[in-house]
């Protein structure tokens, strides 16, 4: 579910054929220009890492940014 604490478990299908397990929880939501999300393989992975989606729009164009780092 899309919202503040919400979860998302998903596959991500290689062309290959291999699965990947992945893993999202919605960390803080400010629309329209922030999203910051915890991703890893499961929920008890202890290589979950931390993103920050940021979205803007400077002279009638829209730029999002990611940036990613490791949890302690």
């Amino acid at each position: 579910m899309f919202r503040e604490g919400g979860e998302w478990d998903f596959v991500l299908h290689g062309p290959d054929g291999t699965d990947y397990s992945e893993w999202i929880r919605w960390l803080r939501i400010a629309p329209p220009e922030r999203i910051v999300l915890l991703h890893g393989e499961s929920r008890d992975d202890p290589n979950a890492f931390e993103s920050v989606l940021t979205c803007a729009t400077r002279r009638s164009r829209s730029t999002t940014r990611s940036r990613a780092a490791s949890r302690p």
